[in-house]
């Protein structure tokens, strides 16, 4: 039961520090779909953060849909950056 709230605790960290605090005036769609971060560029109502959000779901994302043929010993990297994803384009 410890190992569980050792991960858990691990994991709450992360998604603490994973989130772009920092915000730079151009958003980064470098490793993002084109049809996609057209999308996400031409939403006039969402602030820079938002888009910045969005594309590194949108990154973790695209990886979810390879994930059978990724090593297992990189799956749960994947799984931890798509849980910070959506954690902070939840908020």
């Amino acid at each position: 039961m410890n190992h569980f709230k050792l991960i858990a605790i691990n994991l709450i960290a992360v998604l603490s520090t994973g989130c772009q605090l920092i915000s730079p005036l151009f958003v980064d769609y470098n490793g993002v779909r084109g049809d996609v971060a057209s999308w996400i560029n031409n939403q006039q109502l969402l602030s820079m953060q938002q888009k910045r959000s969005l594309v590194q779901l949108s990154k973790a994302q695209q990886k979810l849909y390879q994930i059978e043929q990724i090593p297992e010993d990189q799956k749960l990297a994947i799984a931890k950056q798509n849980q910070i994803a959506l954690h902070c384009a939840y908020l």
